[in-house]
């Protein structure tokens, strides 16, 4: 009987681990397309700093300034 209880416990904490997996799984799914949204948005802003930083040189090796 004792065993019995055991393997009972065991089965709920798996189940449970289960529906949490699921969750999380899910949320992942939501988040996804955000966080690959928001790192498109960092590589246009990025790549917008380096042509500012291309051209801030370009200027500045026109008006013979060193780096």
């Amino acid at each position: 009987a004792e065993w019995d209880k055991i393997l009972a416990e065991v089965e709920k904490k798996l189940e449970a681990i289960e529906t949490l997996r699921g969750l999380i799984k899910n949320r992942l799914k939501e988040l996804y397309p955000q966080i690959t949204c928001k790192m498109d948005v960092l590589d246009d802003l990025s790549k917008q700093l380096e042509n500012i930083v291309d051209t801030l040189n370009a200027k500045g090796d026109e008006l013979g300034f060193e780096e």
